[in-house]
């Protein structure tokens, strides 16, 4: 049975990554939240976890996401739940490391600014008083996973991100029309 609860600071309405990301994104961040321990643990095949990580993998959290449509189920692709773990790895929320271990492994995603989900309390500034917390507009932001320099990386504006990401997703879908249209014996412009 699971047990325990997080908590969510009014505050997180204000940041720019929560206001300017897709539905989806902010979906899968509580998703990720919802799903990360509350307290240290050990993996069946020896992985020491801490409070606000979990370990899963990409197939994994597109079936989680999951949902139903006009009576169907429909799960989101691999690239979409890829894409918006990457505007939340770029936005500070989140970070992931491969665990590789004897016994398999698996995507160990760890929530960046955990500590302001675990409080008790009404209010953001007594959970910040009474667990050390960091209030949320003064956490350092997280930059593990970067492909580009750490100067490059600095600060990009969401909506950028949003553009580049959506740009992303019409050419995928563009490819995608293309094979299914080849597949079919159709021509392709």
């Amino acid at each position: 049975m699971l047990n325990g609860w997080i908590g969510f600071p009014r505050a997180l309405l204000s940041e720019p990554w929560y206001r300017d990301s897709p539905a989806f994104a902010r979906a899968l961040y509580l998703h990720l939240a919802l799903s990360a321990n509350f307290a240290p643990s050990v993996t069946r095949t020896g992985l020491a976890l801490m409070p606000g990580q979990l370990v899963t993998s990409w197939a994994t959290l597109a079936d989680e996401m999951a949902g139903v449509e006009n009576r169907r189920r429909s799960a989101p692709t691999l690239w979409k739940v890829r894409h918006a773990a990457d505007l939340l790895r770029k936005a500070g929320t989140i970070a992931w490391t491969t665990a590789r271990t004897t016994a398999g492994g698996g995507l160990v995603v760890t929530l960046t600014r955990w500590p302001l989900h675990e409080s008790d309390n009404a209010t953001t500034a007594d959970a910040t008083a009474e667990t050390g917390a960091t209030p949320l507009r003064e956490l350092p932001q997280h930059r593990k996973n970067t492909t580009r320099p750490a100067e490059v990386q600095a600060e990009r504006p969401m909506k950028e991100l949003l553009r580049e990401w959506e740009q992303k997703e019409r050419e995928s879908m563009r490819e995608l029309r293309e094979v299914r249209a080849r597949e079919r014996g159709e021509a392709v412009n």
